[in-house]
């Protein structure tokens, strides 16, 4: 037996204490029992050692009366932090503690059927598709764990349809070149309110800017590429590494090469403008990692948005670190690179996210394409006519 604090927002000291207790069942088989939400760890050492004292009296746990959250928390501490990278780890424990733990993850197992699944999703249909695909993404590994280590006997999650609202994309998530450039014109730009220099960080959270959008990588990925990474000879960049921040202080950050997907690793074609900007940089820039601080040490993740956030709002634009990597797929697709290959370089495991974005950015150029035609055709004098007849037909 053994406990363990696990991280809980809505818990008055932030975390709870889970019990863990490994045994053989009547057929030999290994089997752990876990139970949580208890807020001193000794409520947990005593819940524990009373189901010790059932098992020694030969009173078996019934595993069919296992709730969702216990086999949830039974998975991710056999296998998901094996498999998963440390933001995964702390998205999902996020999506579990904010919509599934106080609610139907009290629920047991054995009473989750397809109809009573089907119709929590549907009670969820109001939330954002990414919300309800992300609920949904918990409750199919749950149940394939489920279903493997024998806790139940079918997966009713197979047969789970899910809904939810889909976000318009807004005009702003695309960020052009120019207004990239202003971006970094602001943070060079020397503030005398505060100081009567740039510092150094500034400059490294441009080279964030500029790597995000000639290479479309995610954050962590950005903020972990290094010097022995890029490869000036063949123009190439090795995304083999991401930092790793969630949760620490700046000291305890580091980078693992436990990537998001199989396909998040990858050798990227460096354009040569992208080049000829960290050619410079280098110059500046004495040190291994390309975005770090003024001693080599990593930057800070939340600091380096906050700035850019900041310095787009100066130019009237609403800007996220994804939406780099949004632009960075839409340049593509703007520039007729075939799906395929906007997938791979966009290293999606999924070719369907690739082709969302391929649909919207497509469908967006046809539009524009529509309007700018028939706009300037009705506008045109020799077209009188047609204008006329249109204000009549209106009025």
């Amino acid at each position: 037996m053994f406990v363990r604090k696990r991280t809980s927002k809505k818990a008055k000291k932030g975390y709870t204490w889970t019990v863990y207790i490994d045994y053989e069942d009547s057929y030999g088989v290994k089997q752990r029992y876990t139970k949580g939400g208890f807020q001193e760890k000794s409520e947990a050492l005593n819940h524990g050692i009373e189901k010790q004292q059932e098992l020694k009296q030969g009173i078996e746990i019934k595993l069919k009366d296992k709730t969702f959250s216990e086999v949830y928390l039974e998975y991710m501490d056999v296998e998901g932090k094996f498999k998963y990278t440390h933001n995964t780890m702390i998205t999902y424990d996020s999506i579990y503690v904010n919509h599934i733990k106080d609610g139907i993850g009290n629920a047991k197992m054995r009473n989750l059927s397809y109809k009573a699944l089907q119709e929590y999703f549907n009670g969820i249909c109001d939330e954002g598709m990414g919300t309800t695909t992300g609920i949904k993404r918990i409750f199919c590994v749950t149940f394939k764990y489920a279903l493997r280590v024998g806790y139940i006997n079918s997966n009713p999650m197979l047969m789970v349809t899910v809904r939810g609202k889909k976000s318009e994309r807004k005009q702003d998530d695309i960020i052009t070149f120019e207004q990239l450039e202003e971006m970094v014109k602001i943070l060079c730009t020397v503030d005398e309110k505060k100081r009567n220099y740039v510092p150094f960080t500034h400059y490294s959270f441009c080279i964030f800017l500029y790597l995000s959008y000639f290479l479309g990588t995610r954050k962590a990925e950005t903020l972990a590429i290094t010097k022995q990474d890029v490869d000036f000879e063949n123009n190439t960049i090795s995304i083999n590494k991401q930092l790793v921040y969630h949760g620490f202080k700046k000291e305890e950050y580091y980078c693992t090469d436990k990537m998001k997907t199989k396909s998040s690793r990858a050798i990227l074609p460096m354009c040569d403008k992208l080049k000829e900007i960290l050619q410079k940089w280098y110059k500046k820039n004495p040190y291994d990692l390309l975005c770090c601080d003024e001693y080599g040490d990593y930057i800070v993740p939340t600091d380096c948005c906050r700035l850019c956030k900041e310095s787009a709002k100066k130019i009237g634009i609403d800007f996220h670190p994804h939406s780099l990597r949004h632009t960075y797929i839409s340049n593509l697709v703007l520039s007729g690179v075939d799906v395929k290959t906007v997938s791979e370089l966009a290293r999606h495991s999924n070719t369907s996210t690739t082709l969302d974005i391929y649909a919207q950015t497509t469908f967006e150029k046809k539009q524009e394409a529509i309007n700018c035609t028939f706009n300037a055709y009705l506008d045109t004098k020799s077209n009188k006519k047609v204008t006329n007849l249109k204000n009549d037909i209106l009025n």
